[in-house]
């Protein structure tokens, strides 16, 4: 009688550790399930704007400055074209090597090579243009012309300053632009519905600001609307593609 009750206890521990597996796994068999339909279906949408974002960077691109002209029409201030010698660093081994091959046409000071030397590493990890050379002169321009063949990693790239064509006439009405600063930056961009973000410039000084006069006063309108371009990046953030 003893042997009979034990083993019915046996059978019903077996049971209940049996039913005890089966609820388990049938509960885990669910979440799966219930993951598998959050990816595919539910949450589909955030899942692949959330990919987009990482596989894709926006970048700002810097308005071109209104031209400010008199009455009759006639220019004040225009944009005046300067060109920048920029690098695409992604091919470039040994910066040293070819700082030491541009200075023997074009010259690179100090301050310019440590800040080359400076901001190399980071730029070709993240494939971005390195600027050696700010507003050449004519000459140095066509001393690298003549020699662009041996460096396909650089070009001369047109960039603008402010050009007041009457200096010392209107110089005080018309006023000056200078260096945008980060706080004023970031409220430029809210009033656009934009983000602080890396920017394509335009200009060789960065982002601009009327400071006096009519550039001052009138400086929503000159500066005009910022706006975006969008690359293909990898998973380190380094530039593939234009989209």
């Amino acid at each position: 009688m003893i042997d009979l009750n034990e083993r019915f206890s046996e059978k019903r521990n077996f049971f209940n550790r049996l039913i005890f597996v089966y609820v388990f796994f049938g509960v885990l068999f669910l979440y799966l399930i219930y993951k598998t339909f959050s990816l595919q279906i539910s949450s589909y949408s955030d899942y692949e704007l959330a990919s987009l974002e990482n596989k894709t960077r926006e970048f700002l691109v810097q308005p071109r400055r209104g031209i400010i002209y008199d009455r009759n029409g006639e220019i004040i201030v225009n944009n005046k074209p300067s060109y920048n010698m920029i690098l695409d660093p992604e091919n470039v081994n040994d910066i040293n090597e070819l700082i030491f091959e541009i200075n023997k046409f074009v010259n690179l000071s100090d301050t310019e090579i440590k800040n080359i030397n400076n901001i190399f590493p980071n730029k070709k990890k993240l494939n971005r243009e390195v600027v050696l050379k700010r507003n050449l002169t004519t000459e140095e321009i066509a001393k690298f012309e003549v020699r662009n063949y041996r460096f396909p990693d650089i070009q001369i790239a047109e960039r603008y300053s402010r050009q007041n064509l009457y200096p010392y006439l209107f110089s005080h009405s018309i006023g000056y632009v200078g260096n945008l600063g980060e706080e004023k930056l970031e409220e430029i961009l809210l009033s656009q519905n934009l983000k602080s973000n890396e920017t394509i410039f335009t200009y060789s000084n960065g982002f601009l600001k009327g400071k006096t006069g009519i550039e001052y006063i009138y400086d929503d309108k000159l500066r005009g609307l910022f706006g975006k371009k969008i690359y293909e990046v990898d998973a380190s953030g380094r530039l593939l593609q234009e989209k």
